[in-house]
């Protein structure tokens, strides 16, 4: 089974009791602008995430949300301190589900 995968900055952080939330800001790969236009006139950005041979891509809004295990709060609140770059992976069971759950967080 294959994985699609992103890069960018951890943006947001959230937490519950079981789950944590984040948002990311894409790095330039990753990222572009749609011809759409938002209410202000300015260009909507949109994420990519690819699978790892770039055959397949799936476009999402700029500020989609991601879940990960509790046990990953740490190090991405280091990721955002230290402002690195992380690379999420997402299986592709998982790909059209909102939020995108991740199955893999590596730091880059």
């Amino acid at each position: 089974m294959s994985e699609y995968h992103t890069e960018g900055f951890v943006k947001t952080v959230s937490t519950d009791v079981k789950e944590v939330r984040i948002s990311i800001e894409a790095a330039s790969t990753y990222l572009f602008e749609s011809k759409e236009k938002n209410e202000d006139g300015s260009s909507r950005r949109r994420i990519l995430l690819v699978t790892d041979d770039e055959d397949n891509a799936k476009i999402y809004v700029e500020n989609i949300a991601f879940k990960l295990k509790k046990n990953e709060l740490t190090a991405l609140l280091i990721a955002k301190a230290n402002h690195m770059k992380v690379r999420l992976s997402v299986d592709e069971k998982a790909i059209e589900h909102i939020p995108l759950v991740v199955s893999k967080l590596e730091m880059l």
